[in-house]
């Protein structure tokens, strides 16, 4: 697995994803409407994504995974109420579902990806680039390969840098890259 931090990823009729037969399936989870209306429009400039569900807390999230509706990737910020983003993540890996998971957030501080990852995320991109690095990020983590926003590159201290080489088999191998012995150091 390789790791990028722009949408750079090499464009395969204009996502750099392979094309489907069926849709990529897509959960949204955002407290705020607002957001969910700015990605949505996004996705549907592709046939390659069709969203099967939308979820405005953590905990309405692990009722729609309940409902079985499963997505191929989800797409949630890590600020809820309820439950936040980040304890759903842990459910959900806990509750074993493996489908990627994109963090979409306005959370900037530099622990915030590393905190992600931790727990499952596959990528970690901010809401003010959704139009410009959305496709990129989704086409990343669709093919295994961990997305950090560049803007978040660029504010995390090198203790806490992926390296741009790095190499792993899952998401939760970049937090050897934070400086962090364990998931519990993170969180």
């Amino acid at each position: 697995m390789r790791i990028v931090s722009d949408s750079s990823f090499p464009e395969y009729e204009g996502w750099g994803i392979p094309p489907m037969t069926e849709a990529y399936r897509i959960v949204l989870a955002d407290d705020h409407s607002i957001i969910r209306n700015e990605v949505r429009p996004v996705l549907e400039l592709s046939p390659n994504f069709q969203i099967i569900g939308e979820a405005c807390d953590g905990q309405d999230l692990l009722r729609l995974l309940g409902l079985g509706v499963i997505p191929d990737v989800l797409i949630t910020d890590l600020i809820m109420p309820q439950m936040s983003g980040i304890e759903a993540l842990q459910n959900i890996r806990k509750m074993g579902f493996e489908f990627k998971i994109l963090v979409l957030t306005m959370r900037n501080e530099p622990d915030f990806p590393c905190r992600s990852f931790a727990v499952g995320a596959n990528g970690y991109m901010l809401k003010d680039a959704v139009a410009k690095e959305l496709p990129g990020a989704l086409a990343a983590v669709l093919a295994d390969i961990v997305y950090l926003s560049p803007a978040m590159r660029k504010r995390m201290p090198d203790c806490c840098r992926v390296p741009q080489s790095a190499v792993s088999n899952s998401s939760s191998a970049v937090i050897a890259h934070c400086g962090k012995s364990s998931i519990q150091d993170i969180l």
